[in-house]
């Protein structure tokens, strides 16, 4: 049976054969398919009101709260795969690492302790920052506090975004991109878009609209029907995405991080 999340009026969980099309009807009111999860012994999916990028702070804390219990490992493998990549990507060079909405298992913890990175993790949610720093991880709520505190550098700049980049489409944070990321480095993120989802691929039709306006390219990786990686990076950093890129396809290969 369909149900809030309780004190959000944006987010509701229903059981897939109660979702019609990619929609849920609550009343008057139609919440969009976002995220597939099992509750107990039912198989359904987070449905949403408005734009993933719309969503309040409350809304992100109570998704990434549920997300973090009950969507098995596709969090986890994307990050695998992510991480292995950048090992191969920078093996022997030291790198700086944003992890963008990283909730409070951030991509850190899944890159091998002899790769050397200066890390930074970055969650609207302060119960997540609280959860980054008693793991010894340096962490902020706040976006140009984060950049701010780490000054400028010609180490290679790399941003993840794993889950969440659906919630960073938007002219504020796609400007901010550009902050995190230098000539050296990129910024490489998912869509999870399940083909019932039409609000998905409005999406990711917007961030595509978006970026033209700026002078950040991109490329798109796809490991299923369900789960698209972009890598978005500076002219100038052209060679350094065209040698991750073989490396992410062949961790998405080995470690399968695909959708239901």
């Amino acid at each position: 049976m369909a149900k809030m999340l309780a004190g959000s009026r944006n987010v509701a969980w229903a059981p897939f054969e109660e979702i019609t099309g990619g929609a849920l009807e609550v009343g008057k009111t139609t919440y969009n398919l976002f995220r597939a999860l099992t509750l107990g012994d039912k198989r359904g999916a987070l449905c949403l009101r408005v734009p993933a990028s719309d969503l309040t702070e409350s809304d992100i804390a109570k998704i990434n709260l549920i997300c973090d219990k009950h969507e098995g490992m596709k969090n986890r493998n994307t990050k695998v795969a992510i991480s292995q990549a950048l090992c191969r990507t920078f093996n022997g060079i030291a790198i700086e690492l944003y992890d963008l909405g990283c909730g409070e298992r951030p991509i850190a913890n899944y890159i091998p302790s002899n790769m050397d990175i200066d890390f930074t993790g970055i969650d609207i949610d302060p119960s997540n920052v609280a959860s980054l720093r008693e793991q010894g991880h340096r962490a902020y709520d706040d976006w140009q506090e984060a950049i701010d505190a780490r000054g400028s550098t010609n180490t290679p700049r790399i941003a993840t975004a794993v889950y969440s980049l659906h919630m960073m489409v938007s002219e504020d944070s796609v400007d901010n991109f550009s902050k995190f990321i230098n000539e050296e480095g990129f910024l490489v993120g998912n869509f999870y878009i399940d083909p019932r989802e039409e609000k998905a691929y409005e999406q990711r039709n917007k961030l595509h609209e978006l970026l033209g306006k700026t002078d950040l390219a991109y490329t798109r990786v796809q490991d299923s029907k369900h789960n698209e990686y972009w890598v978005i990076y500076k002219p100038e950093a052209k060679n350094v995405v065209e040698r991750f890129t073989p490396n992410l396809e062949q961790s998405i290969k080995a470690n399968k991080p695909t959708g239901p």
